[in-house]
C-alpha cells in the first residue's frame, strides 16, 4: 500500500512539473489578451467623449444626451453577450468561443476608427458591450479547467487583473495619441488574442 501512494506521488509530480507549469501560464497569459482588449473597450468611452462631447471643432459632436447614451449602451447589451456565451461555449468549447469573442471587438474598433456620425459610435459600442461579457465566461471557465490547484488562485487573478491593465492602457494611449489613432492602435490587441490562442489546447471539460 506504501509503495502504491509512493508511485502515486511520483506521477503527480511528472505532471505537474516545470513543463507542465509553463504551459498553464502560457496558457492563462494569451487568454488575458481578451480581458486586456475588454478593459480597453470599457477604458475607451472616457476618451471619445472628452474629445467629442460640445466640441465644435470636431467633425462631429455629442450632445449631454448623447453622452449618456454612448456609455450606457456598452453595459446594456451585457445580458445579451453572456446568454449567447453560455449557450456557445458549451456547444463549441472555450477555445473557439475565446476565439470567435475577438471578431466583434476588431470590428467595433474598425467603426469606431472610421465613425463620423453619433449612429455609428453607437454601432460600435454595441459591438464592444456584446464581446465583453460574451469573452468572460470562457477566460473564467478555461483558467479554471486548465490549471492545477496549487497555480488556480494566482493564475485566475492574473485575468482579472489584466482587465484593470487594458483600462489603464487605453488611458495612456489616449493622453499620447488623438481617439481615432487610439481605436485603431486597439484592433493589435484582439488580433494578438486569436494568434495566440490558436496555439494553446482546447478545455479538457
Amino acid at each position: 500500500m506504501s509503495n502504491k501512494n509512493e508511485n502515486n506521488m511520483v506521477n503527480t509530480q511528472k505532471t505537474y512539473g516545470p513543463k507542465a507549469t509553463v504551459a498553464q501560464i502560457f496558457a492563462t497569459t494569451a487568454q488575458s489578451f481578451l480581458l486586456i482588449g475588454l478593459g480597453m473597450e470599457i477604458g475607451m468611452p472616457t476618451n471619445v467623449i472628452q474629445h467629442l462631447y460640445r466640441n465644435l471643432d470636431s467633425e462631429f459632436s455629442l450632445t449631454l444626451t448623447e453622452v449618456s447614451w454612448y456609455g450606457s449602451i456598452l453595459f446594456i447589451f451585457h445580458p445579451t453577450g453572456s446568454f449567447l456565451s453560455g449557450f456557445l461555449q458549451e456547444r463549441y468549447g472555450r477555445k473557439r468561443c475565446m476565439i470567435l469573442a475577438n471578431v466583434p471587438s476588431i470590428f467595433g474598433w474598425i467603426l469606431l476608427y472610421y465613425t463620423h456620425s453619433t449612429v455609428s459610435l453607437y454601432s460600435s459600442t454595441v459591438l464592444m458591450g456584446l464581446d465583453i461579457r460574451f469573452s468572460e465566461a470562457p477566460i473564467l471557465s478555461y483558467v479554471g479547467d486548465i490549471t492545477e490547484p496549487r497555480l488556480r488562485g494566482s493564475m485566475a487573478s492574473l485575468a482579472c487583473t489584466s482587465s484593470m491593465l487594458g483600462v489603464l492602457l487605453t488611458y495612456f494611449l489616449g493622453y499620447l495619441f488623438e481617439w481615432r489613432t487610439v481605436a485603431l492602435l486597439s484592433t493589435l490587441c484582439p488580433i494578438t488574442c486569436i494568434c495566440l490562442v490558436i496555439l494553446i489546447p482546447e478545455s479538457p471539460v
